[in-house]
């Protein structure tokens, strides 16, 4: 491949896969969304806007993973003590 079509792939790849949730226009060989110009803009630009926008959409995964997590960890706590309660319970009928 040549320098050209290795940076026209580069692009492609950028613009459909950057996280924009807005419609891609590519009709003609563009390749722009509300975003930019992934056809024209400088490569630096274009990296640093996927980079950004690729991050934001990671921490948004991790801070769901953390709140999944958080709400398996409460879940358990509350069927331990609720077997906690149960077992004194039944202790206390057998005691008296």
């Amino acid at each position: 491949m040549s320098p050209d079509e290795i940076e026209h792939e580069l692009r492609k790849e950028w613009w459909f896969n950057h996280g924009c949730d807005a419609s891609l226009y590519g009709d003609d060989g563009e390749m722009q969304c509300a975003c930019g110009d992934y056809k024209r803009e400088p490569l630096d630009v274009l990296r640093a806007r996927t980079s950004a926008r690729r991050a934001v959409e990671a921490a948004a995964i991790v801070a769901a993973d953390q709140a999944e997590e958080k709400s398996r960890q409460d879940s358990r706590k509350r069927i331990d003590e609720e077997y906690a309660r149960d077992r004194m319970a039944r202790a206390l009928v057998r005691g008296t």
